[in-house]
């Protein structure tokens, strides 16, 4: 059976998964691939090849978004779940103590 515990436990370690989440969330938001657009632009490479990589690098900064938001998503569900673990052992730690 778990414990009161036990239930605590894997709150703490949810919430320092869903601290790390938002970690990797913030790198990505400060890569220097936010970069690439100010230093690969007309004045940089002349013709086609620069609208090509304007517009891998835009796809690729629209993904990297998408990334981190969904990082951030996962760590509002881990805060979610630790806070239903947290409940779980108050009241698993009520009915021991009856």
């Amino acid at each position: 059976m778990t414990t009161p515990d036990d239930l605590r436990a894997a709150a703490r370690r949810a919430r320092a998964e869903a601290t790390e989440l938002r970690t990797l969330a913030a790198g990505l938001d400060h890569s220097h691939v936010h970069e690439l657009t100010r230093l690969g632009g007309d004045s940089t490479w002349v013709g086609p090849s620069a609208s090509l990589f304007q517009a891998a690098v835009d796809r690729g900064r629209q993904e990297i978004g998408w990334a981190a938001a969904d990082l951030r998503r996962a760590g509002t569900l881990l805060d979610q779940e630790a806070s239903d673990l947290d409940r779980a052992a108050a009241r698993a730690a009520l009915a021991a103590a009856v």
